[in-house]
């Protein structure tokens, strides 16, 4: 008995679709890797600096900015990982972006200030710090640091 007139066309049809289908989902594998790489490796990285591991942390943030993350997204790590594993040129870098995308924090304002200082480059961490002033508002500490970067005018 002969369910299918047309028994020719029938199984090329199915196996043209079959086709399409495995290309598409292979085409999506492709697509999807490298952003599974990403996110593998900032996860990595986020361990890292977790753990304290902070210059292991720095390298592994570098990395995830060249696989294409934002770095909008890790600046607060990697510019943390740097100053804390005591990279202080790549720390003002992204001390340097932070301000340049007014995303530094009060904290962050006083350690920019801080190793600006360690720099020589007094000027500059002053007027980091009367920039915080005026977007946080006074406190002791910023207060008593900039009566200290007076000393050296």
């Amino acid at each position: 008995m002969i369910l299918f007139t047309n028994t020719e066309t029938w199984p090329r049809r199915d196996i043209f679709k079959m086709m399409r289908a495995l290309l598409l989902v292979g085409f999506g594998l492709l697509l999807s890797s490298p952003l599974l790489g990403q996110q593998n490796r900032f996860k990595y990285a986020e361990r890292l600096y977790s753990g304290g591991v902070y210059a292991d942390a720095a390298e592994a943030y570098e990395d995830v900015l060249e696989r294409g993350v934002d770095s909008n997204r890790v600046a607060v790590q990697i510019t943390d990982s740097y100053d804390q594993s005591g990279n202080d040129e790549k720390a003002l870098e992204w001390y340097a972006y932070k301000k340049r995308t007014a995303t530094l924090t009060k904290t962050d304002c006083m350690r920019y200030s801080i190793l600006l200082g360690t720099k020589g480059k007094y000027d500059e961490a002053r007027s980091i710090l009367v920039e915080s002033q005026n977007r946080f508002g006074i406190d002791s500490l910023t207060s008593y640091r900039l009566k200290e970067l007076d000393k050296f005018r």
